[in-house]
């Protein structure tokens, strides 16, 4: 086997198991308080590589902080209304295309290559988001 397949089994790895390093990495995401983060390089590389990120000046990377959750409906007011009795709509999308999106609108100079999911905690998910440059 190569050296991605080493790579790409540690880091689904850590992701299963929650290694110490893992949560450390989680922690320090927390911990700033932007939702967009620009990053020098991928946390990931063997994914970054295969979803089509090459390291140039054209390519970039950011880290997107996603809250879980929050598709619940708000419960209508001022009386009866059967048309408003669903519990829960259903946006059509998932988290990972809401991350992709909210990138889009904050930066409208690029153009996304992919995106994968790098952890998660009790509320929040991280994405890493790879763009090209327009």
């Amino acid at each position: 086997m190569g050296a991605r397949k080493y790579i790409r089994k540690s880091f689904m790895k850590a992701m299963k198991t929650r290694t110490l390093e893992y949560k450390n990495r989680i922690i320090s995401y927390r911990k700033k308080d932007a939702k967009i983060v620009k990053l020098d390089k991928p946390t990931n590389p063997v994914r970054a590589k295969t979803l089509g990120f090459k390291q140039s000046k054209s390519y970039v990377v950011y880290r997107l902080t996603v809250r879980k959750g929050m598709r619940a409906r708000p419960k209508p007011d001022q009386g009866r209304k059967p048309g408003k009795s669903r519990k829960f709509k259903e946006p059509g999308f998932s988290w990972q295309d809401y991350a992709e999106n909210t990138l889009l609108k904050k930066r409208n100079n690029l153009t996304i290559v992919g995106s994968y999911k790098v952890g998660e905690d009790g509320d929040t998910t991280f994405y890493e988001v790879l763009a090209k440059l327009k």
